[in-house]
């Protein structure tokens, strides 16, 4: 998911309620207190909940944009100054099921926001279906509780 000087990290596990969502707050906004420009990405399509530790309440998130009933750019909701997040909604099949062309749009849709961060953090949901597959191939870099760095194999994260 690299666009110009933007790292992504993938933050996955295969089993729920490990802390994924807490570690990729915690990067995010460790390198947003480094100076780094964040994007926080929801992907847990089942339990979305950055928003609910961020203690931010967003109109809108990621399915309205992959609908394009509101542009990327006003879904990504400032939390502070150069730290973002792009909210997801819970449970929504067509979020959670994603089909390739739904996935390729979305990221046609995410791709031009991208320069302006340094880090794009990506919080998965558990398990190993197709669309925390297609999450985790497009970090740079992955953190998971097998590893807590690069995880070459997603099937480390299959438990």
């Amino acid at each position: 998911m690299v666009s110009g000087k933007t790292l992504s990290i993938a933050v996955l596990s295969g089993k729920g309620g490990v802390g994924k969502t807490n570690l990729s707050l915690n990067i995010g906004y460790a390198l947003h207190q480094n100076k780094s420009k964040v994007l926080l990405m929801d992907c847990d399509l089942w339990v979305a909940s950055l928003d609910v530790l961020l203690g931010v309440a967003p109109e809108d998130n990621m399915q309205d944009a992959l609908l394009g009933t509101v542009p990327m750019s006003e879904v990504i909701y400032p939390v502070a100054p150069g730290f973002d997040l792009l909210p997801t909604a819970s449970g929504v099949p067509e979020l959670v099921n994603m089909t390739e062309d739904m996935r390729a749009v979305l990221l046609e849709r995410l791709s031009p926001e991208l320069d302006h961060y340094d880090y794009v953090i990506m919080d998965t949901g558990a398990g190993i279906n197709d669309t925390v597959q297609i999450m985790a191939d497009c970090g740079d870099a992955h953190c998971g509780h097998h590893a807590g760095t690069h995880l070459p194999d997603r099937r480390l994260c299959a438990d």
